[in-house]
C-alpha cells in the first residue's frame, strides 16, 4: 500500500514538474528565435525616390519601393570610404541600405551607403 502511495506521489511530482517546465522552455525558444531575427540583415539596393524626415523610399531593380527608417545610430557612407550624413541623401541617388528585418516599426537601416557621385566624393574629400 505504501509503495502505491509513493508511486502516485512520485507520478504527480513528475507531471507537475513537466507542466511547470514546458512553458518556460517554450518561452526560451521564442526568445531565441526573436534574437536570431535581430541578427539577420537584409540589403536593399536602389534609387531614392523620396525623403521625408528620417525615412527614405528606395525603388529597387524589381520595381518595388521600400521605405527605410534611419536614426542617430545609422552609419552613412559614400562608397564605404567617406563618412556621410543624412543631409547627403538626395532624390535620384543610388544607395545600398543594410537593414534589420521589418518589425513593428518598419525596416530600420543599420548602414546606408551612397553610391559615389564624383562631385560629392570630391567635396567630402576636401573637408
Amino acid at each position: 500500500m505504501k509503495q502505491k502511495k509513493l508511486f502516485y506521489i512520485f507520478t504527480a511530482v513528475i507531471i507537475l514538474t513537466m507542466a511547470i517546465a514546458y512553458p518556460a522552455f517554450a518561452l526560451t525558444t521564442e526568445k531565441e528565435k526573436s534574437e536570431q531575427q535581430v541578427i539577420d540583415v537584409t540589403e536593399i539596393d536602389g534609387i531614392i525616390t523620396d525623403i521625408k524626415g528620417n525615412t527614405v523610399s528606395i525603388k529597387g531593380e524589381d520595381g518595388l519601393t521600400k521605405t527605410v527608417t534611419f536614426n542617430n545610430r545609422t552609419i552613412f557612407q559614400i562608397e564605404q570610404i567617406v563618412q556621410a550624413t543624412p543631409k547627403d541623401l538626395k532624390i535620384g541617388d543610388e544607395i545600398e541600405a543594410t537593414c534589420s528585418p521589418a518589425g513593428k516599426y518598419g525596416i530600420k537601416a543599420e548602414r546606408i551607403e551612397i553610391e559615389a557621385n564624383d562631385d560629392l566624393e570630391d567635396n567630402k574629400g576636401e573637408k
